[in-house]
């Protein structure tokens, strides 16, 4: 099992074959259930196919999950390289606003003191 490839389509047919039988419960199988003839030799086994069952459950549901949230990982990285490539122009439209907006301030300022001059 590769995690970013998902289960092959041979393991999903073998776990969705368990998981769609009505009678697959890894819960059978936990201490609580196991015989009390001789629980030394049969507790290990029980404890394996509890550990199994759950792998089984929980292999499908990151699977169902990886098929999800995979395309928007993809889309996440192609918006990502948008972005990387847009932050260059952006800092440089940031810096031409600010020359513009000392500009402004300073046409501001000469205006003042132009105004004061004719006023006085």
């Amino acid at each position: 099992f590769e995690r970013t490839k998902g289960l092959a389509a041979t393991t999903t047919r073998i776990v969705n074959k368990y998981l769609h039988n009505p009678t697959f419960d890894p819960e059978l199988f936990t201490e609580f259930n196991v015989p009390a003839a001789d629980p030394s030799k049969h507790g290990q086994a029980y404890k394996v196919c509890y550990a199994l069952g759950l792998w089984v459950i929980a292999i499908d549901r990151y699977n169902d999950t990886r098929k999800i949230v995979s395309p928007l990982q993809n889309d996440l990285k192609q918006k990502q390289r948008q972005l990387d490539k847009l932050l260059p122009v952006l800092e440089s439209e940031r810096q031409k606003l600010n020359e513009y907006s000392a500009l402004v301030k300073n046409l501001k300022r000469k205006l003042l003191e132009n105004y004061r001059q004719i006023v006085a």
